[in-house]
């Protein structure tokens, strides 16, 4: 049976890590919100010029690229809150000898 202070320790460290993640996730969203945005008035404009039109592919590879890690991190965000619900599953096994 692992140390109690040590299982809380871990349960921690992963609740801080969820946290993290939670928090990149919702920067990278906000990003990709105001790319959209900003793609929409480039586009109003109607303006055809080689820059803009560099403007918008760098914008939309961007917002793709932001999508793409915000998938990757909510994988990883899924696994650690596995984990951690695992641990509180083990937790409570190894201390009351029983699941709820």
């Amino acid at each position: 049976m692992r140390n109690f202070d040590d299982l809380r320790s871990k349960h921690k460290t992963m609740s801080v890590r969820i946290s993290h993640m939670t928090a990149q996730i919702e920067y990278k969203e906000n990003e990709v919100v105001s790319i959209t945005d900003r793609l929409a008035e480039l586009l109003s404009l109607d303006i055809h010029t080689a820059e803009m039109k560099g403007q918008l592919a760098r914008a939309k590879e961007k917002r793709s690229r932001l999508r793409d890690e915000c998938v990757v991190i909510r994988t990883d965000l899924n696994n650690e809150i596995a984990d951690r619900d695992w641990l509180r599953l083990e937790t409570e096994i190894s201390y009351t000898g029983k699941n709820k």
